[in-house]
């Protein structure tokens, strides 16, 4: 049970600096473009779509995500994916942040 808790917290922060999901963060400066994802382009990215240098972060019961190019290339990851019980809510908090961060 404490692996399955542990597992499933991964918090989402948003504000107008950075991204942070779970440990890992980036700055809007390094980022693209945000895309909200339904039920079947989330499993089409988690599957025959799939990049295997994305970074994700989702659980096997969340079923939209959101993803955000990466445009810095030194970065590894050419999108992060990241799972969520509303993708657009997600997508337009993201938005909005990246946008107050380049004005």
């Amino acid at each position: 049970a404490v692996i399955v808790i542990a597992w499933g917290r991964g918090p989402v922060v948003v504000d107008a600096e950075e991204l942070r999901v779970g440990p890992n963060r980036i700055t809007w400066e390094w980022t693209g473009e945000i895309t909200a994802l339904d039920r079947d382009a989330t499993v089409a990215l988690l599957g025959p779509e799939a990049d295997p240098r994305a970074f994700l972060q989702t659980r096997p019961w969340l079923h939209e995500a959101v993803r955000l190019d990466i445009t810095d290339s030194a970065d590894p990851h050419p999108y992060w994916i990241i799972g969520t019980r509303d993708a657009t809510a997600l997508a337009e908090a993201m938005t909005r942040a990246s946008s107050a961060a380049s004005r």
